[in-house]
């Protein structure tokens, strides 16, 4: 049977991603390599950052302040504590633990 004109779908149909273009790289291809750059930069941003901060910390030190006001900036370096509970040894006394554990599930995006 055929279709009627009103049922004819006349929309083109979506782009390809993995069609080639008129330079030989497909659009999903650039996005990649620009998305690669974007976090190459933010890797040596982080590195710099990081570096400068040891920087001040130092400096702190130095100066023997744990916190300080310089210009318009309030800086502290404060040691703080964290406790966590020791999974392995609380499985070792206690046994099976699985009553107590809560599972999340979640997606993880890699680009290598």
């Amino acid at each position: 049977m055929l279709a009627k004109p009103s049922e004819i779908n006349l929309t083109p149909p979506a782009p390809n991603h993995n069609k080639k273009s008129e330079r030989g790289i497909t659009m999903l291809e650039a996005k990649i390599k620009e998305y690669r750059e974007m976090k190459r930069l933010a890797e040596e941003a982080q590195a710099a950052a990081e570096s400068l901060a040891d920087e001040i910390k130092a400096a702190m030190n130095e100066a023997g302040e744990s916190k300080m006001v310089v210009g318009e900036y309030k800086l502290s370096y404060t040691e703080a504590k964290r406790e966590t509970l020791d999974k392995k040894r609380l499985q070792e006394d206690l046994g099976d633990l699985s009553d107590y554990t809560k599972t999340t599930h979640y997606k993880v995006f890699k680009v290598a």
